[in-house]
């Protein structure tokens, strides 16, 4: 053993004194825009959520528009009977702060003759495409359509912490302004449509969409993960160095 000691070569010491030293933990610098990139294609209008929702929730056919919300919370589709209409004469537009204008109509059966006891229970709704009495969201326009895509409420919070207010808070507000303009009763929670005159045609197109919404994240989402990532690694860099100066200069080393 003593020979073996009297034969180490006489730059261990040295290379024990220079060994770097343990790195500093680099952050992940990708998270924070990949989980933003992430939250906002999920929860965005027309995003990964809601072509999710479609087959996730239940379809319901033969929908009579007197039958009660609450029998259909689950619903992601919902087909009317072919005496389901909107009322156009019943229409509401909420202007909203964020300045889009939220437009409702209800959902009634062509045997409703609107005295005011009508209690509506679904509502057809669009942002943007209402004015003087005239509804032009969705379908509205094509007499053959009679189902609808549930729009309904994202209640994670990320999407209330970077997006504010639901879309169904003001259509909720649109609603309101039905009930007191027209006085006509509306339940307490109605469901709002994307009206619609082809279901199969609109479920592709909500793929589309969540497809073009997963492309938009990962372009916004790389060039800060891009610019993060050099600024992290200069940041390191200037740490690993200051490290080995002082340990340099600690140990005597010049």
């Amino acid at each position: 053993s003593l020979q073996l000691q009297a034969h180490q070569p006489p730059c261990r010491d040295f290379i024990l004194l220079v060994e770097p030293p343990e790195a500093p933990p680099v952050p992940h610098t990708w998270s924070p825009p990949g989980i933003f990139a992430g939250a906002w294609n999920y929860t965005r209008a027309s995003g990964v959520a809601d072509f999710w929702a479609l087959g996730e929730r239940r379809s319901y056919t033969n929908v009579w528009p007197d039958e009660l919300a609450d029998a259909h919370r689950d619903a992601a589709v919902m087909v009317f009977s072919h005496g389901a209409r909107l009322e156009p004469r019943m229409l509401s537009g909420y202007k909203a702060s964020n300045g889009q204008t939220y437009c409702v109509v209800p959902i009634t059966s062509s045997h409703n003759d609107y005295s005011g006891a009508v209690n509506v229970q679904y509502f057809a709704a669009g942002k943007d495409c209402c004015s003087n009495r005239e509804f032009t969201c969705g379908d509205a326009l094509n007499k053959d359509a009679h189902a609808g895509l549930v729009i309904y409420n994202k209640t994670d919070l990320l999407h209330s912490m970077f997006f504010g207010r639901q879309d169904l808070e003001h259509y909720l507000q649109a609603a309101e302004m039905t009930s007191g303009k027209y006085g006509v009763q509306r339940a307490k929670q109605p469901i709002f449509l994307d009206w619609v005159a082809d279901v199969d045609n609109a479920v592709s197109h909500g793929w589309f969409q969540a497809q073009r919404y997963w492309l938009y994240s990962c372009i916004l989402a790389w060039p800060l993960i891009l610019a993060l990532g050099l600024l992290m690694e200069g940041h390191v860099g200037a740490i690993v160095k200051g490290t080995f100066d002082t340990r340099f200069k600690t140990d005597g080393v010049v």
